[in-house]
């Protein structure tokens, strides 16, 4: 073998673990063990820490069984390659465990020619799944330069002898209608080429977007179209152009314009609806919105400027940790973001645009990726159901995020408080470490450590005692069976959750239910 693939050992019994260590290293050396784990929530965070491609893990194993643990495991990373370890009197799990996509199964004590057996079978769909991904990477590849090709004859007029009518005959279905967005990144100098190509591959996937090659700070997307001009079409090219430079905003962190020109029904005259979206995009700098060319007006007319001054203003007061200053800031930037003039829609683009901007700063100055929490704010601004509403969400949230931007002891706490929401938020059942530390864009051992630091328990604990409120409220609230709500709360061994939860509550789940 010309490679080695690193597995991991999950086993509540220490000789079994060392067993099948001592095999792997004597008779299958292309198979290091890159490290072992004891129980199923232990061995869940190993395979999360390490990310192994082969798996050999008990059945019955604490925490959660080998079956529960599978299944979180493929859910994640299906291609993940899992054998498992059973008695011979569990072929009823060794059968659920291979309809849950298993790889396959070993019977112990582990002979040699049967772990020889499944670690061939491992590699075979390791490789076969390397393959497929390949030739989807290629697929992707040569679709994207045919598009390219496509939308450089729609901007021409014809490529490579091949004129617009004939690029457009090419697609399935033919492409019979169409306009250009042109979109312009502002700054002194360009993106990096791996940003620029990101927002490409990103608009590959929007329907009915042909995304061009950047032309400096330019970038010319084709949008496949049979609508003609009217509010209806406006209305829509305003939302899409919209959409895409928030894109390219986010991926770029710079300031973004837009130009859209007027729709046309013959490729010849494509290359129209280029030039005029292309012409009134360098001659009207000022102008925030998507503007409309040769269609009769702007997308966004007499939109207010946007007050550059007092986010610039906003920026270092936060970089001085002038709280009161920033805050002051704020506010103002509130009355423009969540303004009564803009639609709804307008006023949550504005702030998640502000709130990325502000991500940029808090990751300057903490020296962490602050990606994951602000993912979660993001969230929230879609959940505010008139401007209202946003606006007082908006001061709240950057009140608390000014204050914990230069404080690293307030900081740890607002992180503390953002992990405990994030688990009240979300399904018992999947919650991890893992998972809660990339919730806020941090590590899972520095989460840990900060739970132990300023909770005085372990992580683990919190979850558990969460989990087993969770339960006392099912048994008492609803009818569901002991078996339903331990799997309703994450415990797919029964047996285990009836020890744990007498060990909290002084009764079984039954007796518990019933009052004694």
């Amino acid at each position: 073998m010309e490679r080695q693939y690193p597995l991991i050992i999950i086993d509540d019994e220490p000789l079994a673990r060392r067993a099948i260590s001592t095999l792997l290293e004597d008779r299958f050396s292309d198979f290091p063990v890159a490290g072992e784990a004891d129980s199923g929530p232990a061995g869940v965070e190993l395979f999360r820490e390490l990310r192994p491609a082969i798996i050999i893990m008990d059945i019955r194993i604490p925490g959660f069984n080998g079956l529960e643990a599978s299944r979180i495991i493929l859910k994640e990373s299906p291609e993940t390659q899992i054998i498992v370890l059973s008695a011979f009197d569990e072929f009823r799990f060794i059968q659920e465990a291979l309809h849950d996509g298993v790889l396959g199964y070993l019977l112990k004590p582990v002979r040699e020619e049967r772990l020889a057996e499944q670690l061939a079978k491992a590699v075979d769909r390791i490789r076969r799944t390397e393959d497929q991904e390949r030739d989807r990477d290629n697929a992707r590849t040569f679709r994207g330069l045919a598009v390219r090709e496509q939308v450089a004859s729609f901007l021409y007029g014809r490529r490579s002898g091949i004129s617009a009518a004939e690029f457009a005959d090419l697609t399935d279905p033919p492409v019979t209608g169409g306009y250009f967005a042109v979109f312009r990144i502002e700054g002194d100098h360009s993106p990096d080429a791996s940003v620029l190509r990101g927002v490409i591959d990103r608009l590959d996937g929007i329907e009915s977007c042909l995304p061009g090659e950047w032309m400096g700070a330019y970038l010319p997307v084709f949008i496949r179209s049979d609508a003609s001009e009217g509010e209806a079409w406006r209305s829509e090219a305003d939302f899409l152009a919209k959409e895409i430079r928030h894109l390219i905003r986010v991926a770029a962190g710079r300031r973004v314009r837009s130009a859209v020109g007027p729709p046309k029904s013959d490729p010849e005259t494509f290359p129209d609806s280029f030039r005029a979206a292309f012409d009134v995009l360098q001659e009207d700098a000022e102008t925030a919105g998507t503007v409309f060319a040769g269609t009769g007006g702007a997308g966004t007319p007499n939109e207010t400027p946007y007050p550059a001054e007092v986010e610039a203003a906003f920026l270092a007061a936060c970089r001085a940790s002038d709280a009161p200053a920033a805050l002051a800031a704020a506010a103002d930037l509130a009355e423009y973001l969540t303004a009564p003039s803009l639609s709804l829609m307008d006023a949550r683009f504005a702030v998640t645009e502000f709130l990325i901007i502000f991500r940029r700063e808090w990751e300057r100055v903490s020296g962490e990726s602050k990606r994951r929490p602000m993912a979660n704010l993001l969230r929230d601004v879609l959940l505010c159901p008139d401007q209202g509403v946003l606006r007082d969400w908006f001061l709240l949230t950057v009140r608390d995020l000014v204050h914990n931007l230069g404080d690293a002891e307030e900081g740890e706490d607002f992180i503390l408080r953002k992990v405990k929401h994030f688990i009240d938020l979300n399904d018992l059942r999947t919650v991890s470490l893992e998972s809660a530390a990339e919730s806020v864009g941090i590590s899972a051992p520095y989460l840990s450590r900060l739970f132990k630091e300023k909770s005085g328990g372990h992580f683990h604990d919190y979850v558990v005692d969460r989990r087993l409120e969770a339960a006392s409220r099912l048994l008492r609230e609803t009818g569901k069976s002991v078996t339903d709500v331990a799997a309703a709360v994450g415990y797919g061994d029964v047996a285990y959750f009836g020890r744990i939860f007498r060990k909290r509550y002084g009764s079984s789940p039954r007796e518990y239910r019933q009052g004694k």
